[in-house]
């Protein structure tokens, strides 16, 4: 940046008033009473206190009034880096901006300070305007003329996002003028990055696509980012956005998908996508309906907005990938449309034409998708190209088809309602065990919009499925079990879903969760909860997701695998342990042990059968006679140092329960915090520490008697550190354990 040009934010002292859609055309007409304090950047939902539990204003149905002061002097810019949506804005009562699009960055030049207005009109009202109709409608969104407006569809997808929507100043407003003693603060969009070195990627095969990061293929494994907050929608507190990247690190992510219903990437998230070294997947905002670009004046309003956003983006080493839209092919092609002619699938040669021409002048290097899903004789189908998958989920369809339907690279998948925490879920629900009917709660599950189930219907098939247990009997005898099995049934399915995705023998380029994060309180489809924290799947995706893992898989007749997973530089020298857990009384410890060495970025797997010399029936599929036992679990070592692990269930989840006295804890201070050993003398699964204020570096693990684990718990960053007072519990375990520090 030139240093004869400061850039300050306009952030203080603004005011907001709500009046009825069309009833103030101009700030010479706005009433004097009424206004409230606003904050910029920011929302109307965020000035009207609004929470993702209660809404109870319809945002988009009138028009809101912001006023502030633009102290310059001479010539100077301003910039505002976001209005959403419909906007005028306004210098000393003279109109000096007209926008159509919240994710367009606007710079006007003005002579001089003065009264500044910004005036954000109803979507409601624009909606109501006749457009021409769509090739197809979509269930996602209740009004079709949303494909028309360039606005994020959060808070505007029924079942699945509070009733909150992004309307204001949500990136804020700046001003560029000749330098000044007092202009320090520097606004968001203008600096410059300058961390690290420029990553080398591509995607050379579009049938079974895989990334390649300086030469070397990746498993690309994360999941999608949605905003950090419906409210303030991408202002969060500080330290918030880092916070959930660094939990991202942490589990082994690798990549961060950003989504076309979302909004483009923060300055915020990009900064920690660059710290933490995750490749970011940036949509171009184009989601499941059918846009006009044949309309000159929309086209030209979006190519304005793409290019100007990788301006900004191209300057982060993270950001690798660019996507046209997401499932803008796959309604076309399940609402019976034609391909259309050429070689455009079933999408508009804007996705197939000017997006790659745009991203190859803007940011070359950079690789484009034109749609997810995308690819094979129907875009959705699975083997071919990129598909969403949800076989494993939304579609009931056995554990055995995350291996069937032969996945190339799925970049949304394993949507599930997962139970958070019960601290968090008594925090907002008044019972860490409410009634699963409470219209609290099931605001909080997610569903398809029309659709007569929703996801925790899904999870609850699954409950069945891994427990053979009856949901509804269970919920009526037991709740609280009934929550406590439902937090590890989610974990339990991307788990193993991950374990056949990653076996060497699979060739699935890789596979991102839907979300990242909840939205708002509840079961939602986050990996964390909608306070930044781990859910029980986080536990489980971390140990799917880990760099360097033992993975087990059912392979029927032929037992059961063991896959070694090596994605360092380095070789991996270690041991591999196989034990045989349960079966019945007289059974000692069974363990076999086998040394490994995996080369960098592969795999290799070991056949238990081999490893053990003997007929096992380790999957339990021959059947001659009652199992002879419970669980299979496999361990990786590195100088007897266990490095990671994996419990294969190959005849139910649920196992006989044993008493208290079966797990005993020892704490210890830390210089981090406390060290917390855990042993048990028998098969205790799921183990989990709950340690309000404290965060553990694992958690929900399986413990053995011969194989005592060691946990850190350090003070979660931002809380205030007060004494460690926890409680431990099994699922097999009756009762549980207290910790005290």
């Amino acid at each position: 940046m030139p240093t004869d040009v400061a850039t300050v934010r306009i952030s203080e002292g603004w005011t907001l008033l709500g009046t009825a859609a069309g009833a103030v055309r101009s700030p010479g007409d706005l009433p004097a009473d009424g206004w409230r304090p606003a904050m910029v950047p920011g929302t109307v939902a965020q000035a009207l206190g609004l929470t993702a539990e209660a809404a109870g204003v319809d945002i988009d149905a009138m028009d809101w009034w912001y006023r502030g002061n633009l102290a310059a002097e001479g010539r100077s810019t301003l910039r505002f880096d976001g209005l959403a949506t419909i906007a005028d804005v306004w210098l000393n009562g003279q109109l000096i901006l007209q926008s159509r699009n919240m994710h367009r960055i606007h710079e006007v030049a003005v002579d001089g300070g003065g009264a500044l207005v910004l005036c954000f009109r109803s979507v409601t009202a624009a909606l109501a305007t006749k457009k021409p109709r769509p090739r197809w409608r979509t269930a996602l969104v209740a009004n079709q003329n949303l494909r028309w407006l360039r606005t994020s569809l959060v808070g505007r997808i029924p079942g699945w996002t509070p009733p909150i929507p992004a309307v204001g100043p949500w990136r804020g407003v700046s001003v560029r003028t000749p330098a000044s003693p007092a202009m320090l603060e520097i606004a968001e969009g203008v600096s410059v990055h300058s961390g690290g070195v420029t990553r080398a990627v591509a995607m050379p095969d579009a049938a079974r696509p895989a990334f390649h990061v300086d030469g070397q293929r990746i498993f690309a494994r994360g999941a999608c980012w949605t905003v950090a907050d419906v409210c303030t929608f991408d202002d969060p507190p500080p330290g918030v956005t880092r916070e959930s990247m660094r939990l991202a690190r942490d589990a082994g992510l690798n990549m961060l998908r950003v989504g076309g219903t979302m909004t483009w990437a923060s300055e915020e998230l990009l900064d920690a996508c660059d710290e933490f070294d995750i490749l970011v997947w940036q949509d171009l905002m184009f989601a499941n309906m059918d846009y006009p670009f044949d309309d000159a004046e929309f086209r030209s309003d979006v190519t304005a907005e793409i290019a100007g956003q990788i301006a900004r983006l191209r300057r982060h080493r993270c950001v690798v990938v660019y996507c046209g839209g997401s499932e803008v092919e796959q309604q076309a092609a399940m609402m019976g449309q034609p391909r259309l002619p050429g070689d455009v699938g079933w999408a508009s040669a804007f996705y197939t034409d000017t997006l790659p021409a745009l991203i190859a002048e803007h940011h070359p290097g950079a690789v484009y998708v034109p749609n997810t899903p995308t690819g094979g004789a129907l875009p959705f189908h699975t083997s071919t190209g990129f598909t969403h998958y949800y076989g494993v989920g939304a579609y009931q369809r056995p554990l055995a088809d995350a291996r069937a339907a032969n996945v190339a690279f799925t970049p949304e998948c394993l949507g599930f309602s997962n139970v958070p925490e019960p601290d968090h879920v008594e925090r907002h629900f008044g019972s860490a065990s409410p009634a699963t009917h409470l219209p609290a709660w099931k605001a909080g599950v997610p569903r398809d919009n029309g659709a007569g189930w929703d996801f925790e219907d899904v999870r609850d098939h699954y409950l069945r499925v891994l427990f053979g247990l009856d949901p509804v009997a269970l919920r009526y005898s037991d709740l609280e079990r009934y929550h406590a099995i439902s937090r590890i049934v989610t974990g339990e399915l991307m788990l193993r879903t991950y374990a056949e995705w990653r076996r060497p023998g699979s060739g699935c380029g890789g596979a991102l969760v839907w979300f990242w994060k909840d939205l708002r309180p509840g079961a939602g489809w986050g990996v964390l909860d909608s306070e930044n924290r781990p859910k029980p799947c986080y536990w489980y995706l971390k140990r799917a997701w880990a760099p360097r893992a033992v993975l087990l898989t059912d392979e029927g007749l032929n037992g059961v695998d063991i896959h070694v997973i090596n994605d360092g530089t380095g070789p991996l020298e270690g041991t591999v342990e196989l034990e045989l857990c349960g079966g019945g009384a007289g059974h000692g410890p069974r363990i076999w042990r086998q040394a490994v060495v995996v080369p960098p970025r592969s795999a290799l797997t070991l056949s238990g059968e081999a490893m053990i010399g003997s007929f096992s029936d380790l999957a339990w599929a021959y059947r001659f006679g009652p199992p002879r036992h419970d669980v299979v679990v496999a361990r990786l070592c590195v100088h007897d140092e266990l490095i990671h692990g994996d419990a294969l269930f190959p005849v139910t989840h649920s196992l006989a329960t044993v008493p208290a006295t079966c797990l005993s804890a020892e704490l210890s201070p830390s210089p981090t915090g406390h060290t917390l050993t855990l042993r048990g003398t028998a098969f205790l699964q799921s183990v989990a520490v709950v340690c309000p204020g404290y965060e553990p570096d694992d958690n929900y693990v399986h413990l053995t008697p011969d194989r005592p684990r060691t946990l850190t718990l350090r003070p979660i960053p931002g809380l205030p550190v007060k004494p460690l007072r926890g409680w431990i519990t099994a699922l097999n375990l009756q009762g549980g354990v207290a910790v005290r520090g």
